[in-house]
């Protein structure tokens, strides 16, 4: 799932349609975190994870490995979490991956960092787009495209299914 939804956050910024992109990065973000964190939980013997969904065995995992997080259901304690197992397990393909997230969430910078983004996170433009119907603007999302970049970089990401999946079908509409 974290490989589709950068897929589709790629489709959606090469056809300038900035909210969905948004929305799409984010949730490749949600579902490295949930992957990442179930995997671990898995592998240290976290099995006595309470909850039907992924999401509340995660934060029951989360809960269980650092007590003193606060919010633990949240992305920001999610997200250092994730670091700091990569980081013990010398991850660091894995940290880097993360760590250009973290650099781009507001809740992650201003709670474990101390640090004001001097632009809006990836966090606060969903949230103002789906809690407050906000459209995400070219000039906010600067910062976050160039991330964006370095993370399909990272990960080698040169061809997206879905652009060429979107390209077969016009051509056949219009012959």
């Amino acid at each position: 799932m974290f490989g589709e939804f950068l897929a589709r956050a790629e489709l959606f910024l090469l056809n300038k349609n900035y909210n969905n992109f948004v929305l799409n990065f984010q949730q490749s973000l949600e579902f490295l975190l949930i992957y990442f964190l179930l995997n671990e939980a898995e592998k240290t013997g976290f099995t006595d994870l309470e909850g039907n969904r992924d999401n509340d065995k995660v934060t029951c995992f989360i809960k269980k490995y650092d007590c003193y997080l606060e919010r633990p259901d949240s992305i920001p304690a999610r997200l250092y979490t994730a670091i700091k197992i990569a980081k013990e397990q010398e991850l660091f393909n894995i940290v880097r991956l993360l760590e250009l997230y973290a650099k781009i969430n507001d809740g992650y910078q201003k709670h474990h960092l101390n640090n004001i983004l001097p632009f809006p996170g990836l966090d606060v433009l969903r949230n103002s787009l789906v809690h407050r119907g906000k459209s995400v603007k070219n000039d906010e999302i600067k910062e976050i495209i160039k991330v964006f970049n370095e993370i399909t970089g990272l990960l080698n990401h040169n061809k997206n299914s879905y652009t060429d999946l979107n390209k077969i079908i016009c051509n056949n509409l219009f012959l």
